[in-house]
């Protein structure tokens, strides 16, 4: 699996939740608060990308490639490759139950954008 796939996901669940409206409905804010409510429940609630014993989200079947098992023939860098890999899966997988207090999210936040908006030319925004 990989972000493609994620992707396909995730659109599928916006188009069954928009489908319906029209272009030319008018929606309130609180409508468009719901719809994003029904979407994102849709999303965290798929069983092809939620772990029913965990609130968040399992990104790692997408953001890394799958487990193999170590063979005998594999060069030493490859070994570590695929430790690497392995120890990097767990960390995802365990980041749900990390507890980071929102007064020390912001500023870490606030530097990312920054960074991430302010040098130019930047080819993320472009």
């Amino acid at each position: 699996m990989g972000i493609k796939e994620l992707s396909a996901l995730i659109h599928s669940a916006v188009e069954r939740e928009i489908g319906s409206y029209s272009l030319k409905e008018k929606l309130s804010v609180h409508n468009i608060q719901a719809i994003t409510d029904q979407i994102r429940h849709r999303i965290e609630s798929s069983p092809e990308i939620s772990d029913l014993t965990s609130p968040t989200i399992v990104l790692s079947k997408y953001m890394l490639p799958p487990e193999v098992s170590p063979k005998v023939t594999d060069t030493p860098a490859e070994q570590m490759y695929q430790k690497l890999l392995s120890e990097t899966r767990d960390v995802i997988d365990s980041f749900h139950e990390i507890g980071i207090p929102l007064a020390k999210l912001v500023p870490v936040v606030n530097g990312l954008i920054f960074k991430l908006c302010s040098d130019a030319p930047n080819p993320l925004i472009q």
